[in-house]
């Protein structure tokens, strides 16, 4: 279905009322801003403000629910309808969103001439996911920022980052958003945000979903179908957009790249769902009045676009399933492939060194008087830097709660063993990884990480999971499951039990068990020898000698390092 510009024409003429009722260079207060939603719930019938989980400061997440036929519960939805989800306020310092999306909800709900496309859309708007950082309202935790004169505060009740946590979902705001993603199953997901950093001339910069991190059928579309419609239609109406800032060396003029957004993040965890997911960056510098309207700008643009294009939405998402059914090997980490790049038309301003005024230290400055329209590089893909080869099954013991809990909540399909039994296991070893000295978000974050497959039969017990692989969810299942996964439940510390040894030995006692250990094994001597020759601090060290042989001896508890998720490589389920 194809609308005409002037009918897109009502979308940036209808501002102007919404905006009125907000004072330039202001954002709302949560107070106010909820009580703006439920007003609009209160005057029309295809509106409702409804709860969808708990936030860490005990007030409920909300969605604004528009839907022409009154249909508010996810399990009464019109599967025929395009759905388009709005995040706002993940970082309530950066309100442009939080302001766009009410206003736009009244434009939609105001104006007849919006019925066409409302018959067409479902749009869900989550007024503000940081509930406690909105309520945290200052003036100063944004040093760069150009307005409004208030605004909320990055961090959450518990100080955390949510656009860091979907896929550990340490807050209940991610817990929450979880269970909802998947209850209602966006087909388009945008969530707003306001950057800092490089200076040029664009009001609104944009993140798309990574290409290289989906299935053919949805990056294709994406690549050469959707994204370049939303470029052009908002250049079509002189609000020029252009991908997000994210320089190579500090300089757009030296080329910038895509972000890559891990499954950490909202758009990196949309798209293990198969949703096509987008980012706003408001640009910090520009006037707050001006990054609010093209923020409104963009939602509705991508409303219209998601409807134009609906049936081949449903098509790609539908095909990308199947896709991802079908693959051995799937990538579970990235690099950027400096190989290739696409050359795209960049408006900034010209970067020179001054000495600073307050440190008399040289330091970089846009400057504005020298403006410039320039073809640079843009490093837009990714490659598969690790992949893994997929299991029919993995094993999840019982006794890992919180890794089951999130599985339940991103509709993973599973079974629990009906009996005790022993069965024949892959199972992958840590051999070496790194974690920081300070803590990310809450986590010792693992990285680099190195495993070894072995085979192994070992004891589960009834009420163990068999989880198998074929299944929607397949990408993130093995996103999370994978030890080498680069957001994994590994790498945020979900499993680091394992690697703390539990028993040990009393030199003393364990000396002439390990003497007798090297008469009766030849092999183990001579490994013995040879360590001793080539580490002089093993040679010197009574302890270190007889641990040497301890964790190659029957003593030495197997458990240590080994992974405790189990793959199965057969084609039929063991019950």
């Amino acid at each position: 279905m194809r609308f005409s510009f002037a009918l897109i024409g009502i979308f940036f003429c209808s501002l102007v009322h919404a905006q009125a009722e907000r004072k330039i260079n202001e954002s709302r207060t949560y107070e106010s801003l909820i009580a703006e939603y439920k007003a609009l719930a209160k005057s029309y019938k295809q509106a409702k403000l409804i709860e969808i989980g708990k936030s860490d400061i005990g007030k409920p997440l909300q969605l604004f629910v528009i839907d022409s036929d009154g249909y508010f519960q996810a399990k009464k939805i019109d599967s025929s309808k395009v759905t388009i989800l709005i995040n706002n306020g993940i970082h309530p310092g950066e309100s442009c969103g939080i302001d766009a999306s009410v206003e736009l909800a009244e434009q939609l709900l105001s104006d007849s001439r919006y019925a066409p496309i409302l018959k067409q859309a479902r749009i869900l708007i989550i007024p503000v996911y940081n509930i406690g950082g909105m309520l945290n309202r200052n003036s100063f935790s944004r040093a760069n920022q150009n307005g409004p004169k208030a605004y909320g505060f990055r961090g959450n009740a518990k100080n955390l980052d949510l656009n860091r946590d979907f896929i550990k979902a340490d807050s209940k705001n991610a817990k929450s958003f979880n269970q909802f993603f998947v209850e209602w199953d966006p087909d388009v997901f945008v969530e707003t945000h306001t950057t800092n950093g490089s200076d040029h001339t664009y009001t609104l910069t944009l993140i798309s979903t990574q290409v290289d991190k989906l299935e053919p059928s949805l990056a294709n579309f994406l690549k050469n179908d959707f994204e370049p419609e939303l470029y052009q239609k908002m250049a079509d109406h002189g609000q020029e957009i252009t991908p997000y800032v994210y320089t190579l060396e500090g300089d757009p003029k030296k080329g910038i790249k895509a972000f890559l957004e891990t499954p950490r993040y909202s758009t990196g965890y949309a798209a293990l769902h198969h949703c096509l997911g987008f980012i706003t960056e408001a640009h910090v510098f520009k006037p707050y009045e001006a990054r609010v309207k093209q923020t409104n700008s963009f939602l509705e643009l991508l409303i219209l676009e998601s409807v134009e294009q609906k049936e081949a939405i449903h098509k790609a998402r539908k095909q990308a399933v199947k896709e991802i059914m079908a693959k051995d090997s799937i990538a579970v980490q990235w690099k950027l492939d400096s190989a290739r790049y696409k050359r795209i038309l960049f408006k900034g301003y010209e970067k020179v060194e001054k000495r600073s005024k307050l440190t008399g230290l040289p330091l970089g400055f846009y400057n504005h008087e020298e403006s410039y329209t320039d073809s640079i590089r843009f490093y837009k893909y990714y490659q598969a830097a690790t992949k893994i080869k997929v299991p029919d099954y993995y094993l999840v013991p019982q006794a890992y709660e919180k890794v089951i809990q999130r599985l339940a909540w991103n509709g993973v399909k599973y079974v629990r063993l009906n009996k005790d039994t022993s069965i024949e296991v892959s199972s992958e070893r840590i051999i070496d990884y790194q974690s920081p000295k300070q803590p990310y978000e809450g986590h010792y974050l693992h990285s680099g990480i190195q495993t070894r497959s072995e085979k192994v039969k070992l004891n589960f017990y009834k009420g163990d999971l068999l989880v198998p692989s074929k299944q929607q969810k397949r990408a993130y299942l093995t996103h999370v499951l994978e030890p080498a996964a680069v957001d994994g439940f590994f790498a945020w510390n979900f499993f680091d039990g394992i690697l703390q040894q539990k028993e040990w030995f009393s030199d003393y006692a364990f000396e002439p068990k390990a003497k007798k250990l090297l008469e009766e094994n030849d092999s183990l001597r001579i490994a013995f020898e040879k360590a001793k020759q080539q580490k002089p601090s093993l040679a010197n060290s009574n302890f270190e000698q007889l641990y040497f042989i301890y964790k190659r001896s029957p003593y030495y508890e197997r458990s240590v390092n080994r992974f405790p998720i189990y793959k199965i490589y057969e084609k039929e389920a063991v019950r």
